[in-house]
This record gives C-alpha cells, sequence and structure tokens, in this order.
C-alpha cells in the first residue's frame, strides 16, 4: 500500500482525537437514553447531534491512517465486500448499528486498546451516574408501576427512560471493566456484585442480574482461580455460542405452542418473549437484506431477540455475516486464551436469544478489540490470563 503519509508526528494527536471522540459519543449516548432526554425533545435531538458527530469525527481519522498506509489493499477489499450488504441493509431500513461495528473494527485498529477501554469505561460510568443524578434531583425518574404474578410493586428506572436499563447499563459497566482490568481483586468482585444485588432491588431487571452474576461467576472461577475443571467445554462453547444462540433464538419462537405445558412455561420463564417473538416472526416476515421500516412497526411488533431482530431489520445475509464474523472472533480469544473476552462473548450471545445483547452499545466496546486480538491470532501470541 502506497504510503503518502511517512511521519508519525500526528500519529499521537490523532490518537487523542478518538480517545476524546470515543468518550465523548459514549458519555452522550447514555445521557440519550435518561428519562430527561426521553421526555424532552430538544435535549433528544442536542445528544443524537453529539452522536453522531463525535462517530463522523472519529470515523474521519481512518483516513488520516489510510493515507498513513495503515491499511493494505487486501482489507480495503475485505471492507468494500462486506459494506456492500450492510449498505444495502441500511438503505432498506436505516439501522445502523451493525454498520457502525465494521467502522469500531477500522477506528481502533491503530490506537492502544487498553487506553481506549478505559476511556469508554470512564465515559460509561459518568454517564451511568449522571442519569442517577438526573433521576434524583428532576421529577423525570423512568420509574414505572407493573403488577405481575398477583403482586403491585414499582420499578425505579433511576434516571434512565426504562426502568430495565439501569441494570443493562450496569452489565454494561462490568462488561468493560473486566475488559480494561483481566485480573480482580476478590473485593472487586464482591463490590461489583454488591451493586448487582442493589440495582436489582430497585429496578427487577432479572435479565441482567443474571448475566451479570453468570459473568462476575465465570470470570472469578476461569480467570481468577483458573478453574480448570470444564475449561476445555466452556472453550468450544464460545466457539459455538453465536451459531447455536442464533438458532434458538430463530426456531423456539417458530415452533412454539402456546398453552400451559412445557411452552407456557418456557415463555412464563422468559416472560412473554416467545409469544412476542412469534408474533414478530409471523407478522413482518424476512428479507434477505432486510425491509422498509414502514412494514416494520416497533409500538406494534416488538422481538426482544437480537438475532430475531436483526433476521427481520437487516435480513438473513446480514445476520449471516454477522455471526460468521462473531464466531470468528471467538475462536481467535479461544485460540488466544483471552479469558476474560471470551466469558464476554459467551454472555453476549446467551443474552442474544431473547435480548438485545447483539445489537446494543456492549458490543461496541468489544468490536474496538478485534484489531488487538487478530495480531495476537496472527503472531501466535497466547494470553497468560
Amino acid at each position: 500500500m502506497m504510503t503518502l503519509i511517512k511521519t508519525e508526528k500526528y500519529d499521537k494527536f490523532v490518537n487523542n482525537i478518538v480517545y476524546s471522540a470515543f468518550f465523548i459519543h459514549q458519555l452522550f449516548f447514555l445521557f440519550s437514553v435518561s428519562a430527561l432526554a426521553k421526555n424532552n425533545g430538544n435535549i433528544l435531538k442536542i445528544a443524537r447531534i453529539v452522536i453522531i458527530s463525535s462517530f463522523v469525527i472519529m470515523c474521519m481519522t481512518i483516513i488520516y491512517y489510510f493515507f498513513r498506509g495503515k491499511f493494505s489493499l487486501k482489507e480495503i477489499f475485505i471492507y468494500i465486500l462486506i459494506a456492500i450488504p450492510l449498505l444495502i441493509s441500511l438503505y432498506n431500513y436505516r439501522v445502523v448499528m451493525v454498520i457502525a461495528n465494521l467502522f469500531y473494527a477500522a477506528i481502533f485498529k491503530n490506537v492502544n486498546i487498553n487506553k481506549s477501554l478505559n476511556v469508554v469505561l470512564y465515559a460509561t460510568i459518568i454517564g451511568y451516574l449522571i442519569n442517577v443524578l438526573l433521576g434524583i434531583f428532576t421529577k423525570y425518574t423512568g420509574n414505572v408501576g407493573q403488577v405481575r404474578y398477583g403482586f403491585s410493586r414499582t420499578r425505579y428506572g433511576l434516571g434512565f427512560c426504562y426502568a430495565y436499563f439501569t441494570g443493562y447499563y450496569y452489565l454494561t459497566i462490568v462488561i468493560i471493566y473486566i475488559l480494561a482490568h483481566n485480573y480482580l481483586k476478590n473485593i472487586e468482585y464482591i463490590f461489583l456484585m454488591i451493586f448487582n444485588v442493589a440495582i436489582f432491588i430497585f429496578s427487577d431487571a432479572k435479565g441482567a442480574f443474571v448475566y451479570t452474576v453468570v459473568l462476575i461467576f465465570l470470570h472469578l472461577i476461569f480467570v481468577r482461580y483458573n478453574f480448570k475443571c470444564l475449561f476445555s467445554i466452556f472453550r468450544v462453547a464460545v466457539v459455538l455460542s453465536f451459531p447455536v444462540a442464533t438458532i434458538l433464538a430463530i426456531f423456539l419462537p417458530a415452533f412454539y405452542v402456546q398453552g400451559n405445558g412445557i411452552w407456557g412455561l418456557l415463555n412464563r420463564i422468559v416472560t412473554g418473549r416467545l409469544a412476542l417473538t412469534q408474533n414478530s416472526l409471523n407478522t413482518c416476515g424476512w428479507t434477505w437484506f432486510g425491509q422498509s421500516a414502514a412494514l416494520w412497526n416497533p409500538g406494534v411488533h416488538w422481538a426482544d431477540s437480537a438475532m430475531v431482530l436483526m433476521l427481520i431489520q437487516n435480513g438473513l445475509v446480514v445476520l449471516i455475516m454477522s455471526v460468521v464474523f462473531m464466531t470468528f472472533f471467538s475462536y481467535m480469544a479461544v485460540k488466544i486464551n483471552h479469558k476474560p473476552l471470551m466469558i464476554v462473548l459467551f454472555i453476549i450471545a446467551i443474552r442474544s436469544i431473547f435480548d438485545m445483547g447483539f445489537m446494543t452499545m456492549q458490543l461496541g466496546p468489544v468490536i474496538i478489540m478485534f484489531y488487538d486480538v487478530y495480531n495476537k491470532y496472527k503472531n501466535g501470541i497466547v494470553c497468560d490470563y
């Protein structure tokens, strides 16, 4: 690849632009899901403008590194090949999350990944605290009253626009934290779990609570104490997690039968998600490259499964591409023995069966690690944690 910019003079400056824009991007993303932003259209518009602007600024750094000769012709060809179906899907539905992840991988190829993870960690913690403070000092709390199984209770949003966001964005913090630090002290596990329990008591976000417990537990036994029993099985499970999750996410709702038998029990366990997903699949169907937003009404038809949402919104081709990419990513994580990343990818895959794990901001801080993991894999470097 011809190098038009041969000096490293501006590399540090460009890297700092990436870190700063990433910090602002993540901070305002959290602010955009606050109850205050949801109830104030002007504030939400400003937040979205900042989010888009910061992402565009990050993407512009790709141009600089292109002229620095940091992307080979082979890489450019692969990016173009991948981008074509993504752009078709984007035109059909206007969902940017999938194609944004492609840019994440390219943007963070040439920057320090550990520093990037810490930047997004600080931004997420600060954004989380801002939402909680807004929930305390304004009338916009995101609290909601619910009656479930004969019991009425209040779910506290703690400043987030939906009560369950409180738990899921705490899960985001835990995910980024273990990726940024790898090793944790016993006291850190205790504090992370205490906060998880407290947030669950307030928000009643059952899924987020369970995923966080499993995440912390797997990290404790496989990273902290190097529990070798069953680890070989877990490695296989990580590699297969995204294909298996996709099959389960699509075919469980497809074969779901309403009733009080095993299907009814499973539907209650996942709080009605089987029935919702089946309704979405039957009503909207799927296409090869996604479908117009006019045919997809989230207010009427909604599926919490990330895999099913991607199938309906982005199309089968994009879903297959995404699953293949994440499977390759998982395979590389296993080969270099990156235990924290293996655990995170496994949790994201499992969550994607009945939840939004595959299509949320949680995937961004994971995708930025792609080239770092790829380089270790290519060079045969094995992690010691």
